[in-house]
């Protein structure tokens, strides 16, 4: 657990190092381009399983992998970065 909380620590000084001392489109470039990076690789998996999911041909198990799918993008968004 200290150890998390000293990443996190870190991690803050370094993006707050970037927002004060780099220029600002490159500064949002490069706090945005992971996050980015992360939200297309998820959206390609989910695109992927909902084609052969679709190749099923019931629209209960479409729904089930879609909801999935937002639930698993909620919890993404409001977990912490460390255990």
């Amino acid at each position: 657990m200290e150890h998390c909380m000293e990443e996190k620590r870190l991690m803050k000084k370094d993006n707050f190092d970037i927002m004060v001392n780099m220029p600002v489109p490159k500064a949002i470039l490069r706090l945005a381009i992971p996050t980015v990076l992360s939200t297309i690789v998820s959206l390609i998996y989910n695109l992927t399983e909902t084609y052969f999911i679709g190749l099923l041909d019931d629209p209960i198990q479409l729904g089930a992998v879609s909801l999935a799918f937002f639930v698993f993008m909620v919890i993404q968004a409001i977990r912490p970065s460390c255990p």
